[in-house]
């Protein structure tokens, strides 16, 4: 009865030193992205000059996203894990305050790439990279700018 007593003191003092260690902070996606590609559900890929100027800019908590002529400006936020959760909700237009969960992954050398897949406003978080119309999700590519 002792030793289980002491094991409890034991778990309940480290459980909070443990929980910090395992904390994973959120990863920085701040700056300007170019999107290179997206691959909309039905195998509709975008790229090249079809997405000439489009691009994403994160900042405090605001995205402001460029494609094809037009701007959203949205609020988002990230959970990390593996992969890591993005909720971006639209300030304006036909979808304002609707939320579409995402899952990202970074990746390049110096973590200036971004996997993202999207799902249409309230609807499931995507559990796989992959677009699909069942899913109701799109896939997004996109490279941050170098610094000028």
């Amino acid at each position: 009865m002792k030793l289980a007593h002491a094991w409890m003191v034991l778990v309940v003092g480290l459980a909070p030193a443990l929980a910090q260690e395992t904390k994973e902070e959120a990863p920085s996606v701040a700056g300007t992205w170019t999107i290179q590609a997206i691959e909309a559900p039905g195998g509709v890929k975008l790229e090249g000059d079809l997405l000439k100027g489009a691009s994403m800019a994160f900042a405090d908590g605001k995205v402001t996203m460029k494609v094809v002529g037009q701007t959203v400006a949205a609020a988002f936020k990230i959970t990390p894990g593996k992969p890591h959760f993005m909720d971006i909700i639209p300030s304006e237009g036909p979808q304002k305050d609707k939320t579409s969960k995402c899952i990202f992954e970074l990746s390049g050398k110096d973590k200036d790439e971004i996997k993202m897949c999207v799902a249409e406003p309230d609807v499931e978080r995507p559990k796989e990279f992959k677009a699909t119309i069942e899913g109701k999700t799109t896939i997004i590519y996109l490279k941050r700018e170098e610094k000028k």
